[in-house]
């Protein structure tokens, strides 16, 4: 975004009826304020989330993290209620929504071992209960990794790099259960 008349910062952040539930995102995406500050909070910086988020330019992210500054209260109090929701919706969906849940199907599990593959998911309550059945019956696979939707991506990809160079060799992560919050750095 390269101008040759002063642009109004005010005007990088926007709050649209309708758009993420009215909250303030950065003008022109669907990309909230929070999310850049959840990203800030777990040791990112404006170089580290335009790197992660090329298709984002660098007048809005830095408008997004001098609104979180100045609303700081505000925008944190917005993630607490958004961590406040996800809290109650996981207790009152343990096995996620309504659905078959995934440890009655084994055939991702299967697949993934028979790949030497580790599976990496965010349905933590299902495949955990698949690991344990797996190393209860004996059976073998080749690691599971278990993330929460609550992480950007940046930072889940960050995470499974300290985990993989963590790992070194494939075999490392044999019929191992790993959670990636255990490899995010706060």
């Amino acid at each position: 975004m390269t101008t040759s008349t002063p642009v109004d910062i005010g005007t990088l952040i926007v709050c649209r009826k309708g758009v993420r539930g009215g909250r303030p995102c950065m003008e022109g995406t669907r990309f909230p304020v929070s999310s850049i500050a959840i990203m800030f909070n777990h040791g990112m910086g404006a170089s580290d989330i335009l790197s992660d988020y090329p298709h984002l330019d660098p007048q809005r992210v830095y408008a997004a993290l001098a609104y979180y500054f100045a609303n700081k209260a505000a925008v944190d109090a917005d993630i607490d209620e958004s961590e406040k929701e996800y809290d109650e919706l996981a207790a009152k969906y343990p096995n996620g929504w309504p659905r078959a849940p995934a440890w009655t199907n084994p055939r991702p599990c299967s697949f993934a071992a028979e790949a030497q593959r580790v599976l990496y998911n965010c349905n933590q309550a299902d495949f955990a209960r698949i690991h344990a059945r797996w190393a209860a019956a004996g059976r073998h696979h080749s690691g599971i990794v278990l993330s929460s939707q609550r992480f950007p991506v940046g930072i889940q990809i960050r995470a499974l790099l300290r985990l993989v160079e963590h790992s070194h060799e494939p075999a490392a992560m044999l019929d191992r259960l790993e959670f990636l919050s255990d490899w995010v750095r706060r």
